[in-house]
């Protein structure tokens, strides 16, 4: 079909990059609540229950590249990635409730993990095809930087949202109190139709790019992995996959930090909320500093805020105790870092999509986003089965916790997270020179 007219609305880029609050929506509420949920509710071993969010994030993970290669072959009148979405909407949806409903029932584990299972199939298909988008969309903005900066701000707005509602979801941490006495029925409802109809909305914003194809790129059945093994483009899915491996153990861990460090599970509301307002706060910044210097360097100060965030919260524990108002503020400024290092990855990859389908006249953009996300998404599962088994060597128990399983749940929250700055920032100086040398 005809390129539809070569620049983008703000309505419509709007439209598009709020698809990212309906993907938090969904993610964020497994994310941050499953494994309290399994082990408080359920009383699952911590190294079972991280056990088995590891196994599903290993079976998303190697979802990407098979979805990225068929998004890559597929051609129909709703676009490359339209089918995708809806599919894997109503899937994502529907799995998210069957989910949270069986875990609020104490169903078999079996059936929980089934639910889990096919939720990471819907949501495989609807992630990798919202940000394969970006790099269909790139030519009609002016600075792909900046959407994808937007998109991180309505990322952070789910995160807020999460916040809000995260005393309704994880109250219901005791099988003592009936599902219909609580709004938790309502919530696990709530969330994922909000989350599903934002995310086909951003979709529907965009179609007509979506249904664009360049007819130069020829559909092939075969997985063409040459352009993936360039060295800056090795080491850009890598500062993804680290970024992925340490910076969530924060969301993971803080539920534990706030029971066992503050006393009080909903504490981590304000501890999520903190790092959200953080995040909103700095994104002038990055939007100001994406079109004005190179990427990589723009993302090693952003890694630069996040590692002094997460260290001035370690300090402060050590130091002068757990004080909710102190964390909050170290919180705070590790969000105006991760604002900047979670949207401006995807530029980088979408840069790097547009630049391999250029040089090997292929449709590549699928199969990179692809195996970026398979690498962010394993590294993600790595984290969480060492968060499991890291707690359960620990000692850690339902009854009060001892002092070391309290430790690990300090370096979790706090220190790993900023030891991966930290590496990411040595990834980065790298692709610096490298992209240095190529000039």
């Amino acid at each position: 079909m005809p390129m539809p007219d070569m620049r983008i609305s703000p309505p419509r880029l709007l439209a598009y990059a709020s698809g990212n609050f309906g993907k938090n929506l969904l993610w964020g509420t497994v994310d941050i609540t499953l494994m309290y949920l399994l082990t408080e509710q359920l009383g699952l071993a911590a190294a079972l229950a991280g056990g088995l969010i590891f196994a599903s994030l290993v079976l998303d993970a190697a979802l990407y590249p098979w979805i990225g290669r068929l998004a890559d072959q597929l051609r129909s009148p709703m676009g490359r990635y339209g089918p995708l979405i809806l599919l894997g909407t109503l899937l994502a949806v529907v799995s998210f409730i069957a989910l949270f409903a069986l875990t609020s029932l104490s169903a078999p584990v079996a059936l929980i993990a089934l639910s889990l299972a096919l939720f990471r199939l819907g949501y495989a298909c609807l992630d990798l095809s919202h940000n394969a988008l970006l790099t269909q969309i790139s030519a009609a903005v002016t600075d792909n930087g900046r959407v994808a900066i937007l998109r991180f701000l309505f990322s952070s707005l789910a995160t807020l949202a999460l916040a809000a509602v995260l005393p309704g979801l994880v109250r219901e941490a005791s099988p003592d109190s009936p599902l219909q006495d609580t709004p938790l029925t309502a919530l696990m409802i709530l969330l994922p139709v909000i989350g599903g109809g934002t995310i086909l909305l951003a979709w529907l914003a965009v179609r007509a790019w979506d249904r664009h194809t360049d007819q130069r790129l020829a559909a092939t059945p075969r997985t063409h992995l040459a352009g993936l093994k360039a060295s800056n483009t090795v080491l850009i899915l890598t500062v993804g996959a680290v970024a992925a491996l340490f910076l969530p153990l924060f969301n993971k861990a803080s539920l534990y930090f706030a029971t066992q460090w503050l006393g009080e599970a909903h504490s981590a509301s304000w501890l999520l909320g903190a790092m959200v307002t953080g995040q909103i706060l700095s994104l002038p910044l990055w939007l100001y500093l994406s079109p004005r210097g190179s990427k990589p360097r723009t993302m090693q100060w952003a890694h630069a805020l996040s590692a002094l965030g997460f260290l001035l919260g370690v300090f402060g524990t050590l130091t002068t105790g757990p004080n909710l108002a102190w964390l909050m503020l170290s919180s705070a400024i590790a969000g105006s870092g991760l604002s900047g290092i979670y949207a401006l990855i995807w530029a980088l990859i979408s840069d790097a999509a547009a630049e391999l389908e250029t040089q090997y006249r292929l449709p590549l953009s699928g199969q990179l986003f692809a195996w970026a996300i398979f690498s962010q998404k394993l590294a993600m599962g790595l984290g969480a089965g060492l968060f499991g088994l890291a707690m359960s060597t620990s000692g850690y128990e339902l009854a009060p916790a001892t002092q070391i399983s309290r430790d690990t749940i300090l370096g979790f929250t706090f220190v790993l997270p900023a030891l991966g700055s930290l590496i990411c920032i040595a990834l980065l100086q790298a692709i610096q020179r490298h992209s240095h040398k190529v000039e």
